[in-house]
């Protein structure tokens, strides 16, 4: 039996968290991540059948050059804004020093029958320098944000270092076909040559797989049926009196859409002044390290927010109910239970969990719509979903509208069909699958350079 060691930056309160949590409970596997800035040596837990170790954290200052290097730089490129992108020397520094002490930490506890799957753009180098520590093992990485198209991460300054890091795994992973379509155009731009199923990269071969991350459906069924979210529920149809409540959230940048998604709720509300008054929009925006581009759009979104209320809304009708918080997954099941559309529409996204939560908590006989951004990885398989252009305010409009008038069985006929597809895929499945892929893409690795 091989070990499955998961390793990623520091403590996630997004999906992702969530994902590498499911995929590893019971697996008597290591998940090995960052710790906070400043710890000082590191510490392990024991998880839900895993064990969990937190490496010695860099210094703050380090730290924060590495988040700002991930979160101005590398996610604004990642999700095709290459023109927003903060490219700065000295946080690019911090990410390899970072990535570098954060590998040489686990290099001594692996052995070569371990499977390492490194995840997201925070910790690309890391395999690079496993390598060098001597690991053989397999090693694998997936991507959780979409892979632009090849001239846009093309532009990075240090385009050769991510392709030469890239290139070290026996696999990797990606949610799209047009992620994979990118990520090989980009490679053999850097030197490598492509190949059936990925490529050859200075005489090694590398894997390039579609495999579009799954949630853990079951669990999200049992909490949205359960009693504290049914308590939940009950409280939230008595505030909603006769109120439709439509849901939108996203975590506070602009491949998120907010700005876009509010605008296009304001053109609703003024083209349909039937449903002023019988409508509000749910919008719960997930904090994130402020960075002075964030600073700004927090405040356009809030603005955004008050003009929409002062536009439409009256004494006992608010258009916009604003929260700037993390929910919980149980506020959030709650949610998806009671609105009659989830807003999911980022201008660009890996997969969007969001959608395949809102689909997993519904209420059977009264299922929601989803709004699905087309520039949405989850596009590719929820096709119950009504899919919008988020850039256009206008098809947003007809959206809800549409949304808002969709028949009783047409509702059902489309959650069921998102229903069947991601309880096909629950994220251990999506994670077994994953770690044999890897496993065969090494084998074939080994042979090909024993062969040589």
């Amino acid at each position: 039996m091989r070990r499955l060691v998961v390793v990623s930056d520091r403590p996630q309160r997004d999906g992702l968290g969530a994902t590498l949590e499911g995929v590893l409970a019971g697996s008597g596997g290591l998940w090995f991540r960052r710790a906070r800035a400043g710890a000082d040596e590191a510490l392990w837990h024991d998880g839900p059948g895993y064990r969990l170790a937190e490496s010695g954290g860099p210094s703050v200052a380090q730290a924060r050059c590495h988040e700002a290097f991930v979160d101005r730089a590398l996610r604004p490129a990642f999700h095709g804004n290459i023109q927003s992108a903060h490219l700065q020397r000295a946080d690019f520094a911090a990410y390899r020093a970072v990535n570098r002490a954060l590998a040489e930490a686990l290099a001594p506890s692996l052995g070569d029958d371990d499977v390492v799957w490194v995840h997201d753009i925070a910790v690309i180098p890391v395999g690079a320098t496993l390598r060098r520590q001597g690991y053989e093992g397999p090693l694998g990485f997936f991507l959780h944000t979409p892979f632009p198209a090849p001239e846009v991460i093309g532009a990075l300054p240090w385009r050769r270092g991510f392709a030469a890091w890239l290139a070290v795994y026996d696999l990797i992973a990606v949610q799209t076909e047009r992620d994979a379509r990118n990520l090989t155009a980009f490679l053999v731009d850097a030197g490598g040559e492509a190949s059936p199923g990925g490529l050859i990269w200075h005489g090694r071969a590398v894997a390039i797989a579609v495999h579009p991350v799954a949630i853990d459906t079951a669990a999200w069924r049992t909490l949205a049926e359960s009693e504290e979210v049914g308590r939940r529920v009950r409280r939230l149809d008595e505030c909603r009196h006769q109120t439709e409540w439509l849901f939108g959230c996203g975590r506070l940048d602009v491949s998120a859409g907010i700005e876009a998604r509010l605008e296009g709720y304001a053109r609703f509300l003024g083209a349909a002044s039937q449903w002023q008054g019988r409508i509000s929009l749910i919008e719960a925006v997930m904090p994130t390290t402020e960075w002075p581009e964030q600073r700004r759009l927090r405040r356009r979104v809030e603005g955004l927010v008050a003009r929409i209320n002062g536009r439409f809304g009256t004494f006992d009708w608010m258009p916009v109910r604003y929260f700037y918080r993390v929910l919980t997954r149980g506020q959030r099941a709650a949610l998806y239970r009671v609105v009659r559309a989830a807003l999911v529409t980022p201008l660009r996204a890996g997969i969007s969990l969001t959608a395949k939560e809102f689909v997993a908590s519904q209420r059977r006989e009264t299922p929601g719509v989803l709004l699905l951004s087309r520039f949405s990885g989850a596009a590719a398989q929820l096709s119950g979903g009504v899919l919008v252009n988020p850039y256009d305010p206008h098809d947003l409009a007809h959206a809800l509208g549409r949304a808002l008038e969709m028949p009783l069985d047409e509702r059902r006929a489309r959650w069921r069909a998102m229903m069947r597809l991601i309880e096909a895929e629950d994220v251990r499945d999506w994670g077994e699958r994953l770690v044999g892929a890897l496993v065969d893409a090494h084998r074939v690795r080994s042979r090909a350079a024993a062969a040589a």
